[in-house]
């Protein structure tokens, strides 16, 4: 709580309090965030993921000798998948949403992504006792495929209402965005790819924010070389370097990047349109490029 008075400096008390007698089971991880949300009586719900990479919750149990109990949430997902981050929402009914990324083991850049709505009894009460029977996680592949996912969050819904749902991508060297349809039951386009407007290669950090009485997605993240390359050959072109194998990179590069226009405004200044036009059409010639496959070992 805190109070003011004009020209006074800001008073603010603080109410603290420690969990006590709880003997954990599994030692919740320090590389990653936990959470915590309240049950239908305000108690605290701890959402963390373990040492082993497993999901779990810890809640109030009457019933146990310390008052807490654990509830392995990966149970419902597969078996031997490996929880790499997570999220939790609730809304004003205290209703739950759950997100996260798993992946096969020491796979992290095969994940996808599972989505959840604790069920509750009639009362209101959450159902933790049928984690690994009741609760539904629905799959969701990223837009590229299983991925690497490096962080997820969550808006914050409306009674009743799945939360806005973003998870950090990156894969083959790029990064970007998907929305994800956060309710179980939802059918259609379950994905959506949001590209970022540079060549990204990380996603540093994003957050949910307000713009001209809307969402909005705001992202700090790291730009891949693709853009420097571009600029080193457009200036050597501008120098006067002008050799076929220079002009052809500098339009392929600023093709990836959508950026032809920006490039044929320096390299027109220097080739001919006519040799120009063959170069374009040596490009559109090729064949996309294909990663070999690996054999297979014996």
């Amino acid at each position: 709580m805190s109070s003011t008075t004009p020209g006074s400096v800001r008073a603010s008390s603080v109410t603290t309090a420690l969990m006590k007698n709880y003997a954990a089971a599994t030692a919740f991880s320090a590389e990653h965030g936990f959470a915590v949300v309240q049950d239908e009586r305000g108690e605290p719900l701890v959402f963390a993921i373990g040492v082993d990479r497993r999901l779990r919750v810890v809640h109030r149990d009457a019933d146990s000798p310390t008052g807490w109990r654990e509830q392995d949430l990966s149970r419902a997902m597969g078996d031997g998948l490996e929880v790499s981050t997570f999220a939790v929402s609730q809304d004003p009914t205290r209703a739950l949403a759950v997100v996260a990324a798993a992946h096969p083991p020491g796979a992290p850049d095969q994940a996808e992504v599972y989505v959840a709505r604790p069920s509750r009894d009639p009362d209101g009460r959450f159902e933790w006792q049928a984690v690994g029977s009741a609760w539904t996680w629905a799959r969701r592949t990223p837009t590229r495929g299983p991925s690497r996912v490096t962080r997820i969050i969550l808006g914050t819904a409306a009674a009743g209402e799945a939360p806005l749902a973003l998870v950090a991508v990156e894969r083959d060297g790029q990064a970007w965005h998907d929305q994800i349809a956060a309710d179980p039951a939802a059918t259609g386009d379950l994905a959506a790819r949001y590209p970022l407007p540079e060549d990204a290669t990380r996603i540093l950090d994003l957050t949910i924010g307000f713009m001209r009485g809307t969402y909005g997605v705001y992202t700090l993240y790291e730009v891949g070389k693709k853009k420097q390359s571009l600029a080193a050959l457009l200036h050597a072109i501008d120098a006067g370097v002008t050799r076929t194998e220079i002009v052809a990179s500098a339009l392929q590069v600023a093709r990836e990047l959508d950026l032809v226009a920006h490039a044929k405004a320096t390299i027109t200044r220097h080739v001919p349109a006519q040799i120009l036009a063959r170069i374009e059409q040596a490009l559109d010639a090729l064949p996309p490029v294909t990663t070999p496959a690996t054999p297979a070992g014996r």
